[in-house]
């Protein structure tokens, strides 16, 4: 596996702690992880760019609001008219 020690003794104050406090079999590892997913994992892609934090943050409002609009069915309203078509019989 691709486990990681613990970055530094003091877990409590990691916020505050510049990369070059932590402890360096962390940092090690760190790169190691990084490694592997460089060469394992290919990025997900959307409308021929890779999907960065950005890009699914604005995915993820559009789908929320159509959701929302009811202009895409959810498990829910499927359900629901299911249900309805059912007791309409």
């Amino acid at each position: 596996g691709l486990g990681l020690p613990q970055p530094h003794a003091r877990r409590t104050e990691l916020c505050r702690l510049s990369t070059a406090q932590l402890d360096p079999e962390y940092l090690r590892g760190l790169e190691t992880v990084r490694g592997f997913v460089d060469r394992y994992l290919e990025p997900k892609m959307a409308a021929e760019q890779p999907l960065d934090g950005p890009m699914l943050a604005a995915l993820t409002s559009r789908l929320v609001g159509a959701l929302n609009a009811q202009k895409i069915p959810s498990a829910a309203s499927v359900i629901d008219s299911f249900n309805s078509a059912l007791l309409a019989q």
